[in-house]
C-alpha cells in the first residue's frame, strides 16, 4: 500500500483509494487499490479500481483524487507515459 488518495464518504460509507502494484512485492506499474469502511476502523478490500490500460498510464496510475457529481463518484489522477525513454506525466 503507497500513496492514500481519493479519501471520501458516500452515503455513510468511507472511501480510499491508493496506489499499489498487484502482482509483485516490487515496483511494477501503479493502481488504485480500493477500501471502504463503515466506522473508520474496520476496512474491506474492494475490487482494483483503477489499472493502467491505456497509453497515457502505460507507466502506472499515480496521484489523484475522488469527487463526486450527480450521485457519481469520480476518479481522476496522473497517468505515467514513457516517450523516447522519457516519464511523462498526464493528468487524467
Amino acid at each position: 500500500m503507497n500513496d492514500p488518495n481519493g479519501f471520501i464518504a458516500i452515503n455513510d460509507e468511507l472511501h480510499l483509494f491508493y496506489q499499489f502494484y498487484p502482482y509483485d512485492s516490487s515496483w511494477g506499474p501503479m493502481h488504485w487499490g480500493h477500501m471502504t469502511s463503515t466506522d473508520g476502523l474496520a476496512w474491506q478490500e474492494q475490487p482494483v479500481a483503477l489499472a493502467p490500460d491505456h497509453v497515457f498510464d502505460e507507466k502506472g496510475c499515480f496521484s489523484g483524487t475522488a469527487i463526486l457529481v450527480d450521485n457519481q463518484l469520480i476518479l481522476m489522477y496522473t497517468g505515467g507515459e514513457e516517450i523516447d525513454g522519457k516519464l511523462f506525466n498526464n493528468n487524467v
